[in-house]
């Protein structure tokens, strides 16, 4: 379940009462980690997880990459995807 996004629009900023009242809904629904992706910056995931006590996990959806992927890649990437919630969900 997603419980809020972060940056709603690329390239603008959430402002103060957008991150207070997203982690008030993070604590709220009980929320297992903040997922940021390589494609945006991280500073605003971070300073929700830190304000949230969550753990934040990097997820790349693969909506950029090489231009000509060797075999494997996208599998490779959904791998890393798997073991990084793993290890932040402690499954």
């Amino acid at each position: 379940v997603i419980d809020g996004l972060i940056q709603k629009h690329e390239g603008i900023d959430p402002s103060p009462r957008d991150m207070l009242d997203l982690a008030n809904a993070v604590k709220k629904h009980g929320t297992a980690a903040v997922l940021v992706e390589p494609q945006y910056p991280r500073r605003n995931g971070k300073a929700l997880a830190q304000e949230t006590g969550l753990a934040c996990v990097e997820i790349d959806p693969v909506a950029t990459g090489p231009n000509d992927p060797p075999a494997g890649y996208y599998l490779q990437a959904m791998r890393t995807n798997l073991h990084r919630l793993e290890e932040a969900l402690g499954k």
